[in-house]
């Protein structure tokens, strides 16, 4: 019997990484979300394609560009810094020494965070860029409506408790869920990532339709799932 259930569920992920590639791609390109942040002609598609090439770096435990293109999102959002957790897992797994890894993951990281902002700096000739992304996420001064969560919240709240709860929502968007997930699923570093998208998309300042649709669209991911369920 063991041997049959062993049998069956080679057979159910034999086909998965190609079969997963497609639907991924199926249900990006022609996702409602998708779409209408392509006909918005919003600057998220640059984002999503970040996003992209950090989960792809991930699974082929590039450092180098794994850093790079976290390093990228983490200036623009700040909450995409979360992915530097599945991306140590991923290195941190086949290395032959954990602690070198790590800490080799965190200074390119950090590196290149660094020459990020000195770029930018010289760009602006100022510092004033930092309010724009970081402070502006952070503080969140605009509260026009949008599909978000922050705000409706902070237009019903008397202004005295507006730093308080500020402070509750960015740790529970950005550092409450971070270890245990990562304690949790580190076995998963894929779906970790997804967790953390899905959390950001969700609970971020400022969100938008790409952000929800692109996590949705790596949903066909754990089809396999699905299946083996199914069968059961």
């Amino acid at each position: 019997m063991k041997k049959k259930e062993e049998k069956d569920e080679k057979e159910l992920n034999k086909d998965v990484p190609n079969t997963s590639a497609l639907y991924v791609s199926t249900a990006y390109l022609f996702n409602p979300y998708i779409i209408l942040n392509c006909i918005g002609l919003t600057t998220t598609v640059f984002t999503n394609l970040l996003y992209s090439i950090a989960l792809v770096s991930m699974t082929r435990r590039s450092v180098l560009w794994s850093c790079a293109t976290i390093a990228l999102l983490t200036l623009q959002g700040l909450y995409p810094m979360s992915l530097m957790v599945p991306a140590t897992i991923y290195v941190v797994t086949t290395a032959k020494n954990r602690k070198i890894s790590i800490v080799t993951m965190l200074i390119v990281f950090t590196s290149i965070l660094a020459i990020l902002f000195a770029v930018s700096y010289c760009i602006m000739g100022s510092w004033s860029f930092l309010w724009s992304t970081i402070g502006f996420i952070l503080t969140v001064p605009d509260l026009r409506p949008n599909i978000g969560l922050y705000w409706y919240f902070f237009t019903e709240m008397f202004e005295h408790f507006r730093w308080l709860f500020i402070a509750s929502f960015q740790i529970n968007v950005s550092l409450l869920y971070i270890v245990p997930l990562a304690l949790r699923l580190r076995r998963d570093p894929m779906l970790l990532a997804f967790s953390y998208l899905a959390i950001a998309a969700i609970f971020k300042s400022y969100p938008c339709i790409g952000d929800v649709g692109f996590y949705i669209s790596l949903l066909p991911l754990w089809k396999h799932l699905f299946q083996r369920e199914f069968n059961s």
